[in-house]
């Protein structure tokens, strides 16, 4: 959905000092906020860009608004929005998109953690070389499976993880993913994201290509999270991966549907290369996965999702 007016502000196209919002969304997340300010606090920057505005859209029901309360005494580029019901992450996106004063939105998800100081600037740095751009998606990087139900869901993202890096050069709906991406001006102040949208990221991603702004994936600009770890949260997640899908082909059609194209010869090679590797794991993710496609089909779920719990647990 785009905006009835465009509010644009600057050019990226014009060298000058870029602004920097980090958008952050969050709820319950009392266990991972503080890591995740303690290390976007120290983020370097550099002669090209200044990171001015941390925005938090917060629908937390524990202590996390609290901690956030007491980063921000300290820091005072940090501005907390809280809500005392859960909205939806869509809502949370728009509201960081409204408040944001940036001409780069850097969009994460609260329990994530940055590989190294270095993040912001392999994120923003597309954004000096293609004025164009709308989109530089980060790699989010599952860490090491810790049981052998974390294994079933670590082995889908190995699958993912070719996906992205092999499939158009890396530029590609998979590479877009909602746990860390940087988005222009030009697209954060055209943009709505309808209530109901079950993806945010592949949302914004065929709206950025609607637009015919460019998007980039930065393989260095590296975050870590933590998958599920219970077979209940598996078949949750991939179900909503299904009707994630199906509703993106409602809202956009044959466009979607050949964005979301992935070529056989590149699924099977990936699914028998990393077979190969973990057998393990493929005997444990392809039945979940295929139940995931046919229950997908018959079963309704609220837009806003039930929370993957052992996801939270870096």
């Amino acid at each position: 959905m785009l905006r009835s007016k465009t509010g644009e502000k600057g050019d990226l196209g014009v060298p000058r000092l870029l602004s920097v919002t980090i958008g952050i969304s969050s709820f319950n997340e009392e266990r991972n906020i503080g890591r995740l300010l303690d290390a976007l606090v120290p983020q370097e920057e550099d002669e090209n860009f200044s990171i001015t505005q941390i925005v938090i859209s917060d629908d937390s029901q524990d202590n996390t608004c609290r901690i956030i309360e007491q980063y921000a005494k300290r820091d005072k580029r940090i501005q907390l929005y809280h809500h005392s019901i859960r909205r939806g992450k869509p809502s949370a996106i728009n509201e960081i998109f409204s408040q944001a004063e940036g001409d780069v939105v850097v969009l994460l998800d609260a329990d994530i953690i940055p590989a190294d100081r270095m993040l912001m600037r392999r994120l923003i740095q597309p954004f000096l070389k293609q004025p164009k751009l709308g989109i530089a998606a980060g790699a989010a990087v599952a860490l090491k499976p810790r049981t052998v139900q974390e294994r079933m869901a670590y082995f889908t993202f190995k699958i993912w993880r070719h996906l992205r890096e092999e499939l158009r050069g890396g530029n590609n709906f998979f590479s877009v993913h909602g746990k860390v991406m940087a988005v222009s001006s030009k697209l954060s102040r055209n943009v709505v994201i309808p209530d109901g949208v079950i993806g945010d990221d592949g949302y914004l991603y065929l709206m950025c290509k609607r637009l015919a702004l460019g998007v980039y994936y930065c393989r260095d600009a590296v975050v870590y999270y933590r998958e599920t770890s219970d077979i209940g949260d598996f078949l949750k997640r991939r179900i909503k991966y299904e009707k994630n899908l199906n509703q993106l082909i409602g809202f956009f059609g044959e466009f979607a549907r050949r964005e979301l194209s992935i070529p056989r010869s590149l699924l099977t090679r990936t699914s028998l290369t990393e077979g190969i590797r973990d057998p393990i794991g493929l005997i444990l993710s392809v039945p979940a996965v295929i139940f995931s496609k046919i229950y997908s089909r018959k079963v309704y779920m609220d837009p806003i999702w039930p929370i993957a719990l052992t996801t939270k647990k870096l």
